[in-house]
């Protein structure tokens, strides 16, 4: 008998908490979840015209952009819509970056290399056209008097590299 009036007792107490929890918890945002799992992302629009340019991820070393890390395997220029996101988080002691669009899909590759401790993560521009824009820059040896979206300011990173064909 004092068993189950105890189990009562507490089945109340845990209900009226539980109760609470939920008047007084809010659910958690994309945001909030991207932020705690360290995952960053990336929306634009290419505003040049399909068929005419490049698209690729490129590693920052010492202030120089280098070679795309997706190789140009898709053809990313024949959607018809320019739009296209991009995802970059830890993996291990590395990142996962994936590039996707509507019609390409989805390409992912994993990095080589040390994960920054500390990074500036630049919003991309609505819209974009031929250009490079920092997505994932190391804060550690930055040039103090360097222009936050030039690539040469950073020692490593990773930029979104837009090229017109040649």
């Amino acid at each position: 008998m004092m068993r189950s009036l105890a189990l009562g007792v507490c089945a109340i107490v845990v209900g009226s908490f539980g109760v609470s929890a939920r008047v007084n918890a809010h659910e958690i945002t994309t945001a909030e979840l991207a932020s705690f799992l360290d995952v960053r992302g990336w929306s634009t629009r290419v505003t040049l015209p399909p068929g005419t340019y490049t698209l690729d991820i490129c590693p920052i070393e010492d202030g120089k952009v280098g070679e795309g890390l997706f190789g140009n395997q898709i053809d990313w220029s024949k959607d018809p819509t320019g739009d296209f996101v991009i995802m970059a988080g830890p993996e291990g002691e590395n990142y996962k970056i994936s590039l996707s669009s509507k019609t390409a899909g989805i390409m992912t590759i994993s990095t080589s290399g040390r994960r920054f401790k500390s990074t500036f993560n630049p919003p991309l521009p609505e819209t974009i056209s031929e250009g490079v824009y920092p997505l994932i820059v190391d804060l550690k040896d930055r040039k103090p008097d360097g222009a936050e979206y030039d690539p040469a300011t950073y020692k490593r990173g990773f930029v979104l590299k837009v090229s017109k064909k040649g």
